[in-house]
């Protein structure tokens, strides 16, 4: 790469200067290394290799303004036919609404009609993570609500995770928690424990408890959890009692 001389912030491409032509104006070639290949495991039992370069880019091109600099003006073509210019998700319109300071520095090419219906499709089309948050809004929610309405009740289906690939929680305040049977789904168990991750992995390995030793009812997965005793086993009895009794 090409390191500019003090002081210079914008530079305009000019394709009659050669190399040596901004050698002679102060800049200086710089070779740029690059961090050490590491293998990353993805689906499908791929393997993937990552490569970084050791740069932080001052002008951003494809992500949005909160990352960085915008562009002065970018053309592009949005349409619903063929999938060269066709978006999947929402928000991809508000990337690419924010690439620039102002909307009129982006200039759409293309129909205008069709430039026009394919923005408007794309904004108005659901997906699993606007259904799973409207779930939890409206659960969370209390306008609208009567003083004679059920709260809602937070319904799992509309997690866009499976429940055997949510993240466990590694806090150290101790938990009270509900297990799920991947096996049997109406199969739950609830317990204490220090320790999430070490409980669910004796859970799934036969040594947990008499109750979920089954290999019938195994692997299971976390379904829910109470965190914040302060490491307090008789808080967490407690708690524990009370929600088997009400679970019962």
């Amino acid at each position: 790469m090409m390191v500019a001389p003090p002081g210079v912030k914008v530079v305009e491409f000019d394709a009659t200067k050669s190399r040596q032509d901004y050698i002679r104006d102060g800049w200086v070639m710089k070779s740029v290394g690059v961090s050490p290949e590491r293998s990353h495991a993805a689906q499908m039992n791929m393997r993937g290799q990552r490569r970084q370069y050791g740069l932080k880019h001052h002008v951003t091109s494809t992500v949005h303004a909160s990352m960085g600099d915008t562009l002065h003006k970018i053309v592009t073509e949005v349409s619903t036919e063929g999938n060269d210019f066709r978006l999947w998700d929402k928000a991809q319109a508000i990337v690419l609404l924010s690439s620039t300071r102002l909307g009129s520095n982006i200039i759409f090419v293309g129909n205008k009609n069709d430039t026009v219906n394919a923005l408007s499709s794309l904004i108005r089309t659901t997906n699993q993570w606007m259904n799973y948050m409207e779930n939890i809004i409206e659960m969370a929610t209390v306008n609208g609500r009567s003083a004679n309405s059920q709260i809602s009740v937070f319904n799992h289906q509309d997690c866009p995770y499976r429940l055997c690939d949510m993240s466990l929680p590694t806090c150290n305040t101790g938990f009270v928690y509900m297990l799920v049977s991947i096996r049997v789904p109406t199969f739950s168990y609830i317990g204490e424990t220090g320790n999430i991750i070490t409980r669910l992995n004796q859970h799934n390995s036969g040594y947990g408890s008499h109750t979920t030793c089954p290999l019938s009812y195994r692997p299971y997965a976390l379904f829910a959890y109470v965190c914040g005793f302060d490491d307090n086993w008789n808080l967490r009895r407690q708690f524990e009692f009370m929600w088997k009794q009400r679970h019962d």
